[in-house]
Parts: C-alpha cells; structure tokens; sequence
C-alpha cells in the first residue's frame, strides 16, 4: 500500500471542521478517513463516528490499528 502523504489537503473543510472535535484525522490511515468521510456526506456525523468507532474496535480485536504508524 502506498503512502499518501497529501490525503488531509483533498478532505473537505466541513468535514475537517466537525470531525475533528471527535477524533485525531491527522493520525487515521487515509483509506479508513475517506470512508468515514463519504458515510459523514451520505448519512451524518452520527454514524461517521458510529463507523469510526466501529472500525477502531474491529481492528483493535485483531490486534490492528486505524492509526498511522509513527
């Protein structure tokens, strides 16, 4: 998987604004952040975090991480 070092800049500033309230984006892998971004248009910021949520606790039982790897 590459890298995509510039994927915060093509989020939208709605979304950046109100997402960031409730969790690190800088920190979420890009694939993870553009899928709770597209559920955020498409349904809300309930269920945005309700999906972020949910993938943190799906990888953390698997031993995974949503987070970037320092």
């Amino acid at each position: 998987m590459r890298r995509d070092d510039n994927f915060i800049e093509r989020l939208t500033p709605q979304f950046l604004l109100e997402f960031s309230n409730y969790a690190p984006i800088g920190k979420i892998k890009p694939v993870f952040l553009r899928c709770i971004e597209n559920t955020y248009y498409n349904l809300g910021i309930e269920k945005a975090l309700w999906l972020y949520n949910r993938i943190q606790k799906s990888l953390n039982s698997n031993g995974r991480t949503i987070f970037l790897d320092n």
